[in-house]
């Protein structure tokens, strides 16, 4: 019963995180190409606007929680604060010290906050409120 929980939850975590993802990149290559902001601030708005989407639809959907305790909340902001500052680290890295265009480093952050998003919303955020599907 755990394990088809665990995959309906990663399915619709999946599924969140694509939405979110295409937010955060749409927004990130708009101030990029459109108006010229920094690659770093565009990353950051991206992915602030994508993060608000996942909370919404993760707290609702994917957890299956209608009311969010506010515990969870500044977890919620703490796991994601963290994982924005590790993704700009990398990707300032990626592409001051690789060379690799923004665009294209961008795509492997959003993989790699997705991953460890959801491990950090499954075992600390959400942990003690999951409610079975």
């Amino acid at each position: 019963m755990e394990l088809n929980l665990l995959g309906a939850q990663a399915i619709r975590f999946i599924g969140v995180g694509i939405l979110s993802a295409v937010i955060n990149y749409s927004l990130f290559y708009a101030l990029l190409f459109l108006s010229a902001v920094n690659y770093l601030i565009s990353s950051a708005a991206g992915y602030l606007a994508g993060m608000l989407v996942g909370l919404v639809l993760n707290s609702s959907w994917t957890f299956k929680r209608s009311n969010l305790s506010k515990k969870s909340v500044v977890h919620y902001f703490c796991l994601y604060a963290f994982s924005l500052v590790l993704g700009l680290v990398f990707l300032r890295m990626l592409v001051h010290r690789f060379e690799v265009l923004p665009e294209i480093a961008n795509v492997a952050i959003l993989i790699f906050t997705v991953a460890s998003n959801f491990i950090g919303l499954k075992f600390w955020v959400f942990k003690n409120q999951i409610k079975n599907t």
